[in-house]
């Protein structure tokens, strides 16, 4: 993290406007290091998101919280994905379950409407809700751009460089307000994990050093969520998409609590004729969504689903794969909580050259796994069994 943060301090000596938007209790540690300290005075706008306190907590859900990861450079070049701004080696290392792996996806693009600036007007929309005077600013700048915007529209007898003229730089992150959140193309994408086609995967591949070509053209849509603001998006998509599969289905997720709708079309699915694979890690850092997962492997192995434990660290990814022309890619765990409570953010890719990347890095992950076998699991005693299940009944407050 000190290189981040050395970087940003470096950038604000080039005179680069920055803004750190970061989750209140998910970043505590931060908000209270000597690092917050330096980068507020050397200029970085920093601000805390979904505030918690005494009295706070009298007013306000505490529950609720920012779970979306992203990354926002010179309007043009964007990141988003699993990884949070923690070194893995030794973020929770006290629960013993490894080294955290991650994937980020890298976007670029030069257009105006594009991921990229999708993704620059989620943030923007999450700053602006957190005080008042983000929020004038925030309508002042929309303000600004409609009256530049139509004044241009409606000046009679328009030089060509009137029409085509490049928006003012200086406006900085708030200069693409006007731009809509799904955007369905973005010019250029890159995964850090690439290794060629599925049937060229070597069989020793470090999940932690995977690249991945850049490929151009590549067709995604962002989709944020929220709770009371979005529907539930994202798990309607997941749960259209699951319905929807011809062939086979591979998620990857650290925790796994899915509500009786989610497991039902996986289990369907799967009776169908779908090959149906979930890779999750072999423990995770709660104790309580480790039992509230395994209550719903029994049931289903008995439909048929592949379950694939991780053993190589905590597999933090979360990427849904579908057929060969499909995947959600993005920050959404499966679990009620990220589909319900937390503010979230995915991409759904329609590029097979890119869902085919990502299926790649799901096959390096399975080379770290070890099955479970149904009959195996069947026999475990009633005592495990029923924890499991008691565990379960607590899965909407996990």
């Amino acid at each position: 993290m000190q290189e981040v943060f050395t970087a940003l301090l470096e950038a604000r000596e080039r005179g680069v406007t920055c803004h750190i938007l970061a989750d209140s209790v998910g970043s505590f540690s931060f908000f209270t290091d000597d690092w917050h300290e330096r980068l507020t005075i050397a200029g970085v706008q920093i601000y805390q998101s979904l505030p918690v306190g005494l009295f706070k907590t009298l007013l306000k859900r505490t529950d609720l919280r920012n779970h979306r990861k992203i990354v926002v450079i010179d309007e043009t070049i964007g990141y988003t994905g699993s990884f949070n701004l923690v070194d893995p080696r030794f973020f929770k290392q006290d629960k013993n379950v490894g080294e955290w792996i991650d994937l980020l996806m890298r976007i670029e693009s030069p257009h105006r409407l594009s991921v990229v600036s999708a993704l620059m007007t989620v943030c923007l929309t999450d700053i602006s809700a957190e005080s008042q005077q983000n929020l004038q600013d925030f309508n002042r700048r929309i303000d600004d751009r409609i009256n530049q915007y139509t004044r241009r529209l409606y000046k009679p007898d328009p030089a060509i460089n009137d029409i085509n003229d490049t928006p003012n730089r200086l406006s900085g992150l708030l200069d693409n307000l006007g731009n809509l959140p799904n955007l369905p193309k973005a010019v250029t994408n890159s995964l850090p994990n690439t290794l060629g086609t599925t049937s060229e995967l070597e069989t020793d591949v470090d999940p932690t050093r995977l690249t991945h070509a850049t490929l151009t053209g590549v067709r995604m849509q962002v989709i944020p969520s929220a709770p009371q603001l979005t529907g539930h998006v994202i798990y309607n998509t997941l749960v259209t998409m699951l319905h929807r599969a011809d062939r086979r289905i591979r998620i990857t997720t650290p925790y796994f609590v899915p509500d009786e709708a989610l497991l039902s079309a996986l289990t369907t699915a799967s009776r169908r004729g779908v090959d149906v694979t979930l890779i999750v890690p072999k423990k995770v850092d709660s104790f309580l969504v480790q039992h509230a997962s395994q209550a719903v492997y029994g049931e289903l192995l008995d439909a048929g689903v592949n379950i694939a434990c991780f053993t190589g660290g905590l597999l933090h990814t979360k990427t849904v794969v579908i057929d060969d022309d499909y995947a959600i890619f993005g920050t959404v765990n499966m679990d009620l909580r990220s589909f319900y409570l937390n503010m979230e953010l995915s991409l759904a890719i329609y590029t097979p050259e890119a869902v085919a990347q990502i299926a790649q890095c799901q096959a390096v992950y399975l080379q770290d796994c070890e099955w479970l076998d149904h009959k195996v699991w069947q026999q475990r005693n009633s005592a495990q069994r029923l924890f499991d299940a008691g565990i379960r009944l607590f899965s909407p407050l996990l």
